[in-house]
């Protein structure tokens, strides 16, 4: 009997292919949201310390004050610059993450009917093997008798 193959195993391995593709692209999503999420702290910090510079200084002047207005200001858009590409990426995270259940869901389904074909295969083997043990017995017997 010839060894057994799956005639689906080249779309298998490209589904896995594509899998490893859709969780790397998951990954490096959700890489780019933590940058956004540090870089938008990082700018509520630099807001944060340049209004507490000028609440411990001893001594305020008007060009001190216009300073930590500007960057009060750029601070606020781009706080919300970073929050909206936030939201982007999450966005985008979302939609891989749907791509990622669904890659696992046609790999998985290929998988078992692997498994599937392959016992059908190995019950298929075994009965011929029964059956040819039997001929051979058959056929010792008669020679003997």
């Amino acid at each position: 009997m010839k060894p057994f193959r799956f005639s689906l195993d080249h779309v298998l391995s490209w589904r896995r292919t594509r899998l490893a593709l859709e969780e790397s692209r998951l990954e490096r999503a959700r890489a780019e949201l933590r940058a956004f999420l540090a870089a938008r702290e990082q700018v509520v910090q630099v807001r944060t310390q340049a209004q507490a510079r000028v609440g411990l200084a001893p001594s305020v002047y008007g060009s001190d004050l216009a300073n930590v207005e500007t960057v009060r200001q750029w601070s606020l858009v781009e706080a919300r610059r970073l929050s909206e590409c936030a939201a982007q990426a999450q966005r985008g995270i979302d939609a891989l993450e749907r791509a990622l259940v669904e890659a696992r869901r046609r790999v998985r389904l290929l998988e078992r009917l692997r498994e599937r074909r392959s016992a059908a295969w190995k019950a298929e083997a075994e009965r011929e093997l029964e059956e040819l043990a039997g001929e051979s017995a058959i056929a010792q017997w008669r020679r003997l008798g």
